[in-house]
């Protein structure tokens, strides 16, 4: 499982990030909170890929953004409790599959050094 368990958007020109980014949680604290909110898994953090930013404009009002997104590979591990957001849902797929799935290239990236031959 790769997980891009921090990204915040920010307005470009602003200091401030969303409600998430805010919060006093380490980099790999906020991972499996997401985890857990969206999976209803505990996640174990086993090696950090790399953190990327990615500019972009909104679709619906244009606005422009910069999604700053830490990357880390991690093991699904025990389940706790239903998801929190209902909206999400977890599929696995293949590697290959996934670069075409994903919204912005910095996550492409993120699969790639994650799992690039050694």
């Amino acid at each position: 499982m790769i997980k891009n368990h921090f990204s915040a958007g920010k307005k470009l020109g602003s200091n401030t990030y969303g409600e998430k980014a805010s919060m006093p949680l380490s980099l790999m604290n906020r991972g499996q909170r997401e985890a857990l909110e969206e999976l209803g898994h505990d996640i174990l953090i086993k090696k950090y890929i790399g953190n990327a930013e990615k500019y972009y404009i909104t679709q619906q009002d244009q606005t422009p953004m910069i999604a700053d997104s830490y990357f880390y590979l991690a093991e699904l591990a025990e389940w706790k409790l239903d998801p929190i957001e209902e909206d999400h849902e977890l599929e696995w797929i293949p590697i290959s599959e996934a670069q075409e799935l994903l919204h912005h290239e910095h996550q492409a990236w993120a699969v790639d050094q994650a799992f690039e031959p050694k």
